[in-house]
């Protein structure tokens, strides 16, 4: 609530307000009244401070008493946003690196592998499961283009071996890494 009463300063006269934006939108407030101002900027807000925020701007009479927020606004919350990105038919339009990267598509693969397994190997209890797990699984193929990548095509001791075949879990496990250069499945 303390934060609310900084950002909010509701008897500044003087002050010309810009484009708003938040992670639910952008709010064009430029040349607006306070109450199109502060109405733009509700339906930008999370929804855990919508409500706070009406009371405050309807007590200092910015708001009409009988103002209600549009319901295409009442839902401003991660977990609608997490749900978002997480929609199959919305993935292209998020990709993992909106601003390009340097990593080849075998590496964006990898990242995601890679940090399951420091995830999953990091406690002791999930640690002997993903162990067994990769010795289990069959398949630890040389001809990937993420084993090879790391150099482990070519492994030479048993430390190697574990290696190959943990890697090849974790792509297994995140959705990744089945496929070989020529884009054929590789169980």
């Amino acid at each position: 609530m303390q934060t609310m009463q900084r950002v909010c300063m509701w008897r500044a006269s003087f002050l010309t307000v810009g484009p708003c934006n938040s992670e639910y939108g952008i709010a064009a407030t430029r040349g607006k009244t306070d109450t199109q101002v502060i109405d733009a900027i509700l339906q930008i807000s999370d929804s855990a401070f919508q409500a706070a925020l009406i009371a405050q701007a309807k007590g200092m009479h910015k708001l009409a008493a009988d103002y209600r927020l549009p319901e295409d606004a009442a839902g401003n919350s991660s977990r609608v946003l997490q749900k978002i990105f997480r929609c199959d038919e919305l993935q292209p339009y998020f990709p993992e690196y909106p601003l390009g990267t340097d990593l080849t598509t075998t590496e964006q693969e990898l990242v995601p592998a890679l940090e399951w397994l420091k995830s999953n190997m990091a406690r002791t209890s999930s640690r002997a499961r993903v162990l067994y797990g990769s010795i289990c699984t069959s398949g630890a193929t040389r001809k990937n283009v993420a084993i090879e990548r790391l150099g482990l095509d070519r492994a030479s001791g048993i430390g190697d071996r574990l290696r190959r075949r943990l890697i090849h879990y974790a792509l297994t496990r995140t959705g990744k890494g089945l496929c070989t250069e020529n884009g054929r499945l590789n169980r």
